[in-house]
């Protein structure tokens, strides 16, 4: 792979990084705000997504459809539908909290669910990304 490829993509992680310890810092010291939670972890999730895309030469959409992002990634790697419905309830999370036809609070075990979703989707991201650039 391309090092300015691993560069740009190191720049994604870096702001989904800040996602997700901002949503577990919330989850840590609030006893509320449990749907910005779940915004945030869609955030990161995201972010690690276009950036795994980015490191593979691939154009990532202008969109936040983690269902979308997690399919364009198994185009690479199939073991990325291993998240497909852990991403589809996520996305749930994402739309019901933007709009308010459709808002519902969410809980602290919601939100919880969402981070660590988020934190599995980032481990795996980054044990495939690095272990690949070590072997370039």
């Amino acid at each position: 792979m391309k090092k300015e490829n691993f560069k740009q993509a190191k720049e994604w992680f870096v702001i989904g990084d800040d996602e997700l310890g901002y949503a577990q810092a919330a989850f840590n010291d609030f006893d509320d705000f449990y749907g910005q939670m779940c915004v945030q972890a869609h955030q990161a999730i995201e972010k690690y997504l276009k950036g795994f895309l980015v490191y593979h030469d691939m154009r990532y959409p202008r969109t936040h459809d983690l269902t979308k992002l997690i399919k364009d990634c198994a185009k690479i790697d199939k073991k990325f539908l291993d998240f497909l419905d852990d991403c589809n309830k996520i996305a749930d999370y994402y739309i019901e909290l933007r709009y308010p036809v459709h808002y519902r609070e969410r809980t602290k075990e919601e939100a919880g669910q969402a981070i660590e979703i988020a934190r599995s989707i980032v481990v795996y991201v980054e044990s495939v990304t690095f272990k690949i650039t070590d072997e370039d």
